[in-house]
């Protein structure tokens, strides 16, 4: 091989890889392209997390020496062995979220039944191969969802001429109902999943919106993934999708080495969906994205994610990992944080907003099947549950009130407890 199309074909793959393989179809040579939103048949999906890795990776943070090197290692361990059985069955992942991930068996290429069990089987083969252990050798558990439904998936445009992927419908929603649910180490499904499984797989109720397989998953074939021929144009395009905080040329060692424990500022935004069907509350979203965006640009922040659930529209924003570190990050984010609130509310757009700054696992998880950049720490859970504190206004925690109430106005302090936190 042509040791320069061999570099132009690493560097593809590099590429590619974070783009959601579902999003990649729409790529394709003679593909139209142009469309923000992809409409979709119904999907199975399957999410994995790890049982109470948000506190042991604050304990590991600790560890000046040894933390960033500790919590990279479980990361790619746990990820290499769930994204090789997540292909052999099939899945696509379409997102990682903190140290969790959502994977995808569409019903464009997957039969419902076909689907589901396919679903399951992977995350009884996870269960029964795994190897994911802690800096102690001690083994962690899992938690591990199944649900089926209607999904759509949407192009956004995020900040600095960057795009966003997001996925919102009833298969994302009926997820979320059943996690409320936990079950570690066993594989639970949401309630609609009856019709696409036999009666042969044994299944118990568990709670009002989830079942608990007791039987094992029956698949005669695992199709493996295959990867579509891309076209000139969806590649380029896809560079769009690679974020801030990486440059190009990409190169896999370089990519190995971007984990790092730093100090960041998160701010997350909810808005509420008010709308009467998925479609509505989506343009609701775009329009949140196109006036917030500016913003973020303005401050020079880092537009992370932004995502629909069963009741909000989210966006979750950093400031912290380069090119968005600055040695005044808390007080950019209470600034754009109050731009974005009061320009929101002017247009009539509701919103509340939780602003937290501490340190944080900053990195990419995964490999060339999927990867993505993410922020993980209790810091981000909690500027999540600050912004639940109370509709339509802007909280921070204490640590960034420290930092910013010397060039900030800040109308007063309110005492709020937070899972467990005041």
């Amino acid at each position: 091989m042509n040791p320069r199309h061999a570099g132009t074909e690493t560097a593809d793959t590099l590429i590619r890889s974070f783009v959601p393989l579902t999003l990649q179809y729409q790529y394709v040579p003679e593909q139209d392209i142009s469309s923000s939103v992809v409409g979709q048949n119904n999907v199975t999906l399957l999410w994995i997390d790890v049982a109470g890795f948000t506190p042991l990776c604050k304990r590991l943070m600790s560890d000046p020496v040894n933390g960033v090197e500790k919590i990279t290692g479980m990361l790619r361990h746990h990820y290499d062995h769930v994204l090789a059985q997540v292909a052999a069955h099939g899945g696509e992942p379409l997102f990682f979220a903190g140290d969790g991930v959502m994977v995808a068996w569409p019903g464009s290429r997957f039969h419902g039944s076909n689907g589901a069990l396919l679903a399951i089987s992977c995350a009884q083969s996870i269960m029964s191969t795994r190897t994911t252990v802690n800096d102690k050798a001690e083994p962690l558990s899992l938690h591990l969802i199944v649900s089926s439904g209607a999904w759509h998936l949407s192009k956004l445009e995020s900040a600095h001429e960057k795009l966003l992927v997001s996925f919102f419908g009833d298969a994302f929603t009926d997820l979320s109902l059943a996690s409320k649910i936990k079950a570690p180490n066993q594989v639970l499904l949401s309630n609609n999943l009856d019709a696409y499984l036999p009666e042969s797989l044994t299944r118990e109720p568990l709670g009002p919106n989830a079942q608990v397989v007791t039987g094992m998953a029956v698949v005669n074939e695992l199709p493996g993934i295959s990867l579509p021929t891309l076209s000139e144009q969806g590649l380029s395009e896809m560079k769009l999708f690679i974020p801030r905080t990486l440059s190009f040329p990409l190169n896999e060692e370089h990519l190995k080495w971007k984990a790092e424990i730093r100090p960041v500022t998160i701010v997350f935004l909810r808005l509420p969906n008010i709308g009467n069907t998925s479609e509505e509350n989506l343009q609701r979203l775009k329009r949140f994205a196109e006036l917030a965006t500016p913003l973020v640009t303005k401050y020079d922040g880092l537009l992370n994610q932004l995502w629909m659930d069963e009741k909000e529209s989210n966006m979750l924003i950093c400031f912290g990992p380069p090119p968005s570190a600055h040695f005044d990050n808390a007080d950019r984010a209470v600034r754009m944080g109050f731009e974005i609130h009061h320009l929101l509310r002017r247009s009539g757009i509701h919103n509340s907003i939780g602003i937290s700054s501490g340190m944080a696992y900053c990195g990419i998880i995964g490999n060339n099947l999927f990867r993505q950049y993410t922020v993980i720490g209790d810091v981000v859970n909690l500027a999540a549950h600050i912004a639940g504190i109370k509709r339509n206004e802007i909280f921070c925690d204490k640590s960034t009130y420290v930092i910013a109430n010397k060039s900030v106005n800040f109308s007063g302090q309110v005492m709020a407890s937070v899972r467990g936190r005041t």
